[in-house]
This record gives structure tokens, C-alpha cells and sequence, in this order.
């Protein structure tokens, strides 16, 4: 039989294991059970994975007010009811719940996808997904344990609705030289989000923020609505970076590499996308280039001997 009931956390739980950490669990849920959490779950260990709640059962409501940091900040197979990220909610975290309807009223950021051993890849997959004008959806970029790039999905599989002004924020830093693929300007995040229906959005009217100093990135939807990319653009030359963190000395090399193509200099162009301020991108042409290089194939071996350097840095 299925349980009416109701489940609420207002402190704070920590999980500490070294294999699987779950902060609430509970199954068989009915159409009248609910779950409130205005505290904080995290996870203090380092475990194979971390669960924030696991619920599973035929309806009822879980509601987040407060924080949740997880691999999975929801997990459930059979899950059919709705998911509600209110006001002041953060979700750290994938959101597993094949059949159930998420509504995102705050902040939700989902990680990379990644391949739990034995139990294959995770990424965030609803049936229906909804985000208001005054909330986010931060998707980030990293490199899997086999050296390919990988970012952030969200699935809806049966519709997703993002309204006018709504936030997606792309984190770029956890990117490295490895990632060039994904952060050179005008190469395509394909479906970011998707769903299996067109996907009510007007891709003009999204605000899309990053933290690169000289990437932006513009919402594109695919030819048959139901996938929203995000594309790479160049939102300020390394010149204007190097100039404007006030680093005078170095602004003829960050014009020579500005023009260059050279294959070792456009991979550690690459690499200076996924740094977040002007600052960090003049620090990384000083550690790689002295004072008098001005000399395209001089920067190319500079740059060959000490990419290691930078990048570790």
C-alpha cells in the first residue's frame, strides 16, 4: 500500500560515507505525501555517490526552500509527482525523476554528466520541466577520467517551458586545454536542454551569462524546436582583456596572438577562454611570454615550453 505521509527538514544533514550517501529516503508515497526541505543537505565525504533525497511512489509534492548539494539532489525511478525548487532554493546537483514534473522557481545547477561504474551515465532527466522569469540554470563544462569534454544536460521528455528573462549560466572554469572542442569561439553546447516535444522558449529573450573573460554564449533552438544549444561567441579580443587589466607591457603580445593561428597557440587560446577575468588572462600571457617576445613563432615556442606550467597554475 501506498503511505500518506509527510516528511519535513528544517536543520541540517551531512553525509559522510565512502560508497552510496542518501540525506532523505522514503518510498511508496501516495498522492497526499509530502516533502519539505528548508535546511541544508551537503555531502562532507567523498563517496562513490551522494543522494540528496530519494523518494519514490505514485505523487505527492517535494519542495526545496533551503540547499541541497549532491551528485543526485533527486533521485527516483518512479517518482510521479512534482518537484518544486521554491524562492531561496538552490539545487546542487542532477535531478533523476524520469516521470516526474520539475518546477524550477530559484537557482538549479547541474553538473557534468558522469558514468557511475556499473549503473552508466547521469545527467538531469523529468517529464516535464518548467523555469520561471526569476530563476537560473547553471550548466557546467569539464573533462571526463578518459580526456573528452562533457557539460551539463537537462532532459524533458515530455516538455520544457523556459519563460522570457529567464537565467542559464555557463561555468567555464572547470575547463581545461583538453576541453578546446567546447571553448573555442563559435563551436555549439548541442542540447543543453531537450525534449521530446518543441520546447517553449523565445531563445532572444534568455539572459545568458558565463564566467569567461572572452567568451559569451548565445541560446540557439534547434530546426525542430526540441533542443536548445549554446553557442560559443567572442565576447572580447585578448588584447582588450590584457588592456583592460591594466598590464600595458604585454599588450603587443596579446595582439600577435590575437592574429596568430599557429595550431600550439590556438590551443593555449583555448585555454585562456576558460579563465573568468581580465586579470587571470593577462597572468597567464606573463608566466608564458617575456617582455620582448613580439615574434609569432617565439610566442608559439614559449608557449610549447611552458603550457604545462600555466595550466596546472
Amino acid at each position: 500500500n501506498m503511505i500518506n505521509s509527510s516528511i519535513t527538514n528544517t536543520g541540517k544533514i551531512s553525509l559522510s560515507s565512502s560508497y552510496v550517501t542518501i540525506g532523505i529516503q522514503t518510498e511508496l508515497l501516495d498522492a497526499h505525501s509530502t516533502i519539505l526541505n528548508s535546511g541544508t543537505i551537503t555531502n562532507t565525504g567523498d563517496p562513490l555517490i551522494s543522494v540528496g533525497i530519494f523518494a519514490e511512489g505514485g505523487g505527492g509534492t517535494i519542495t526545496n526552500t533551503g540547499s541541497i548539494t549532491a551528485d543526485l539532489a533527486i533521485l527516483s525511478m518512479t517518482y510521479n509527482g512534482t518537484i518544486t525548487n521554491e524562492a531561496t532554493g538552490i539545487l546542487n546537483g542532477h535531478i533523476y525523476a524520469p516521470n516526474a514534473t520539475l518546477i524550477n522557481n530559484e537557482e538549479i545547477n547541474i553538473p557534468f554528466d558522469f558514468d557511475l561504474v556499473g549503473e552508466g551515465a547521469y545527467s538531469t532527466l523529468v517529464k516535464n520541466y518548467t523555469q520561471s522569469a526569476t530563476s537560473s540554470l547553471g550548466i557546467k563544462l569539464n573533462i571526463a577520467d578518459d580526456g573528452s569534454s562533457t557539460y551539463s544536460h537537462l532532459s524533458a521528455t515530455n516538455s520544457a517551458t523556459l519563460a522570457d528573462g529567464t537565467m542559464i549560466n555557463v561555468d567555464v572554469t572547470a575547463s581545461d586545454i583538453g576541453a578546446g572542442a567546447f571553448l573555442d569561439a563559435n563551436s555549439i553546447l548541442t542540447g543543453v536542454i531537450s525534449s521530446d516535444n518543441t520546447i517553449d522558449v523565445d531563445t532572444a529573450l534568455l539572459d545568458i551569462t558565463d564566467n569567461s573573460a572572452l567568451l559569451n554564449f548565445k541560446a540557439l533552438l534547434s530546426s525542430g524546436g526540441t533542443s536548445l544549444d549554446l553557442q560559443a561567441v567572442q565576447g572580447a579580443s585578448i588584447l582588450d582583456a590584457v588592456t583592460q587589466s591594466g598590464q600595458i607591457k604585454k599588450t603587443s603580445v596579446a595582439k600577435v596572438l590575437d592574429d596568430a593561428t599557429d595550431s600550439d597557440i590556438t590551443t593555449f587560446k583555448t585555454h585562456l577562454n576558460s579563465l573568468p577575468t581580465n586579470r587571470a588572462v593577462a597572468k597567464a600571457l606573463t608566466q608564458v611570454t617575456p617582455e620582448s617576445t613580439l615574434n609569432p613563432q617565439n610566442v608559439s615556442y614559449q608557449i610549447t615550453n611552458a603550457m604545462s606550467h600555466v595550466v596546472q597554475a
